[in-house]
């Protein structure tokens, strides 16, 4: 059965949720994002708008327009470059939509527009393309690091990294903008841009669990969304018109907590408790306080020093892919 929260009516239900999302073997420190430092700016072979870091955080992975920078966090030197335009195999080439390492970082999984590509880590050699439509789609991989979940229309479309074979399939509202596994992956949830929906999934039953209208921003379509390590919490970034807000969600009671100030580009982070956001546009971050909504920090940068930036498994790193062809590791010290 499903259980529906309109945000006007939320305080009369409050769901008991302690899954967790396993987004690292190592367990998050609440790090006070206040008390970044910066270690190092390094220079890359090219600029990159995604990353993702390994669950050990030794490595990251940088995408591009049309290559994948691996790179070793701690000696802040390339790897070497996974895919460049005419490594691409048999596939047309495209825009990297999502890039993330399987949990014991063997492999890095792509999706671009038109499939998804697997590599090798420590030979740098592809081993998967699957072709499917994934152009600007959301992407996650499976807590057990098995299968590519890809929202398609109004359906998550599971996909073997093995074999590239469509495993099964999910229906959901239509058009998501986002996608997050609970750790043991029975649970799934999303978000839509097209009907302004939070939504918890069984992915064995295809039951629908529970429903958040957002509609004191139904004005705005979703642009993305970005859900705490912990599920309690979402955050909805609209575009259209008044795109200069993200809206922080309780997924727990479907109240609309707070509103940040934020660019028109920005990405979007949590620390290890959820108890500060951390939102970047393309030269700043600032820090926030999910409680009170306060500005804590700004941290100013050069311009498109920012594509985008990863969580380091202990909580207490950031890494930061640039446009301006440089990485950037910053630290939390003074703990």
């Amino acid at each position: 059965m499903t259980q529906r929260i309109s945000t006007g009516l939320c305080r009369l239900f409050i769901l008991s949720l302690v899954c967790t999302l396993a987004i690292a073997a190592v367990q998050a420190q609440d790090a006070d994002f206040t008390m970044l430092e910066e270690i190092y700016t390094a220079e890359t072979s090219d600029s990159s708008r995604l990353v993702a870091l390994s669950a050990d955080g030794t490595l990251a992975t940088m995408g591009s327009a049309d290559s994948i920078i691996l790179w070793d966090v701690e000696a802040s030197e390339e790897v070497r470059v996974l895919a460049e335009p005419t490594e691409l195999g048999s596939m047309p080439r495209g825009f990297f939509n999502y890039i993330a390492f399987v949990p014991d970082g063997s492999q890095v999984v792509a999706t671009v527009d038109n499939g998804i590509l697997v590599w090798d880590v420590e030979t740098g050699d592809i081993e998967l393309e699957s072709r499917i439509s994934a152009r600007r789609k959301p992407a996650v991989l499976t807590p057990d690091g098995t299968q590519v979940a890809i929202a398609l229309n109004n359906e998550i479309v599971f996909i073997d990294i093995m074999t590239g074979e469509q495993v099964k399939t999910l229906e959901t509202q239509p058009v998501l903008s986002a996608i997050a596994f609970t750790e043991d992956g029975t649970q799934v949830w999303t978000s839509s841009s097209r009907d302004y929906t939070i939504r918890q999934w069984d992915v064995e039953t295809g039951e629908e669990l529970l429903v958040i209208d957002t509609v004191e921003t139904a004005d705005h379509e979703f642009f993305e969304a970005a859900f705490s390590n912990n599920l309690s919490l979402a955050i909805t970034r609209p575009k259209g018109p008044r795109h200069n807000a993200a809206h922080l969600w309780d997924l727990e009671t479907g109240e609309l907590l707070q509103t940040f100030a934020i660019s028109t580009y920005s990405v979007i982070t949590f620390n290890g408790d959820a108890t500060q956001v951390l939102i970047g546009n393309s030269r700043s971050i600032t820090i926030f306080d999910v409680i009170s909504g306060e500005a804590l920090r700004e941290i100013n940068l050069p311009p498109n020093a920012i594509g985008d930036l990863a969580l380091s498994p202990d909580g207490m790193q950031v890494f930061i892919s640039g446009f301006d062809e440089n990485a950037r590791l910053w630290g939390v010290t003074g703990e």
